[in-house]
């Protein structure tokens, strides 16, 4: 996220936004804060800090949102089986 060239809001701004809308409503703050933190299949909500305040921006939202419709990201099993594979042949090659 480029705080210099985006549009910055905070997170409770962010949950109004009309992308995030469904049925009249946007998602509760809680739901954005956790999009920021633990993030959704392996995508987190780009944000940065002003002030000691988290802050998003309607374009890192767009993408958030765009990287979740897409098949970019491996579900969560698949990607922990990678790791583990990756590990495993790590070990075979160090003699372990």
């Amino acid at each position: 996220m480029n705080l210099q060239s985006e549009t910055c809001m905070s997170l409770k701004e962010a949950a109004g936004l009309p992308e995030l809308q469904s049925g009249g409503r946007g998602p509760h703050l809680a739901t954005v804060w956790r999009w920021a933190s633990a993030g959704v299949r392996g995508v987190v909500l780009e944000t940065g800090r002003i002030g000691g305040k988290r802050v998003t921006s309607a374009e890192a939202v767009r993408r958030f949102l765009a990287r979740l419709a897409g098949d970019q990201v491996m579900p969560a099993s698949a990607a922990r089986a990678k790791q583990i594979e990756t590990a495993n042949a790590e070990l075979a090659a160090a003699g372990i």
